[in-house]
């Protein structure tokens, strides 16, 4: 399910309280942080998942049914864009979930 990275995130390090604006997002140029002696704390879902897996899903699909919860998809139609859209994610062109629509069910 979409939104495992920024809920996983959000719970192990946001220290934000309530009204504050966060941003949890990937990390798009890693060269930039090594160039500018950033410290960048991250992780893998996987090595987070034994710890938020039941609460995520408790509670994130209820939120998304209800509305509560907003997403955006980028859908493309066709295995033969694949190319294109990947290049896009990673030049950081996408400005929402990358989605590659293969057949009609």
């Amino acid at each position: 399910m979409p939104g495992k990275t920024a809920y996983y995130a959000w719970k192990e390090y946001s220290k934000a309280k309530k009204g504050v604006v966060a941003f949890v997002t990937t990390m798009e140029d890693l060269m930039l942080v090594a160039g500018k002696n950033i410290t960048v704390q991250g992780f893998t879902v996987g090595k987070l998942e034994h710890k938020y897996r039941e609460e995520f899903y408790a509670t994130i699909p209820k939120k998304l049914a209800r509305g509560e919860l907003k997403y955006t998809e980028e859908v493309t139609e066709g295995l033969d864009k694949v190319d294109d859209v990947i290049l896009r994610v990673q030049k950081g062109e996408n400005k929402a979930k990358a989605v590659i629509k293969v057949a009609d069910q």
